[in-house]
């Protein structure tokens, strides 16, 4: 199931140039299009875990993936497969981004109006948290004689 969910994640990030995915079940996917300028990059996943944690937390997870050795670069370089991803964002061509659709808007303006609510009760425990941990901490960054910054 991960190797399908991965392969669309992938699928809608490279539309030019070329990925080729192995994956521990053996099976490949060649996701994009050779394109000119674009990169050709080739990787494995080592383990079943891999393509779970890049859809968790895509740069997170594949950063931790490559430094742990769980995903192997066959051809090209980690540059490379950089260069790639980011050469198939609009914005990082200088394209434009599209507007957020009404429903996100929506969505979006609901969440802020939820979270944006200045509580009486936090706000009060939000402001004296510096204040009640004492001077020990205030001593050791300023001057002792006056406990003031210079």
């Amino acid at each position: 199931m991960s190797e399908s969910l991965i392969d669309r994640f992938l699928g809608k990030a490279i539309a030019k140039g070329r990925l080729s995915v192995a994956f521990p079940s053996g099976k490949r996917h060649e996701l994009g299009q050779p394109a000119e300028g674009f990169p050709e990059v080739a990787i494995r996943l080592a383990d079943s875990k891999v393509a779970r944690d890049i859809l968790l937390d895509p740069r997170l997870g594949a950063g931790e993936a490559y430094m742990d050795g769980r995903i192997v670069i066959g051809q090209g370089d980690v540059m490379q497969l950089v260069q790639l991803l980011r050469m198939n964002r609009p914005w990082e061509r200088g394209g434009e981004l599209r507007p957020p659709s009404p429903l996100r808007r929506i969505r979006d303006g609901l969440k802020f109006a939820a979270t944006s609510f200045n509580e009486a009760r936090s706000s009060k425990r939000n402001v004296s948290h510096p204040y009640d941990i004492g001077n020990e901490l205030y001593r050791l960054m300023l001057d002792p004689g006056h406990m003031q910054y210079s």
